[in-house]
């Protein structure tokens, strides 16, 4: 049996652990995101060690990872503790939202399009100001 993936890489997939979306939303590999994870758990004076295999046998084991954990990854993802209180792992992981569509990107391309022109015409009115062109002539 072959699983298609999905159309674009940053598309969410609902075949993926929900944390496997969140590091390629983000770009993080599982080393990064173990590193953000124990780095932040020194600030909070937990010993913890930044290995990539416990975020790969989260995603991919189905290995719980502990209390302290949690509420770091949490903290670190913005996910208030009444949420991940309130959810088992891992429902409490935000979604990810997927890509904006191609008809989305033409409509911010158009939008940038004129607000170029837009910023040429100002830049073209500045400089027709009296102080404008005398600073213009000093350079």
């Amino acid at each position: 049996m072959t699983i298609s993936g999905p159309s674009h890489p940053s598309t969410p997939d609902p075949n993926r652990h929900p944390l496997a979306q969140i590091r390629a939303a983000r770009g993080w590999s599982y080393q990064q995101l173990a590193r953000l994870i124990a780095a932040r758990a020194r600030t909070q004076g937990i010993g913890m060690a930044a290995e990539r295999q416990k975020v790969w046998r989260w995603e991919h084991r189905g290995v719980t990872p502990d209390r302290a954990t949690q509420r770091i990854l949490a903290e670190i993802l913005g996910v208030p503790p009444e949420q991940r209180a309130a959810r088992p792992w891992p429902a409490w992981l935000p979604t990810v939202q997927p890509a904006p569509c191609a008809c989305d990107n033409a409509e911010l391309r158009r939008e940038l399009a004129e607000a170029r022109v837009r910023l040429a015409e100002l830049t073209c009115q500045a400089q027709q100001r009296p102080a404008c062109r005398t600073l213009q002539r000093q350079r």
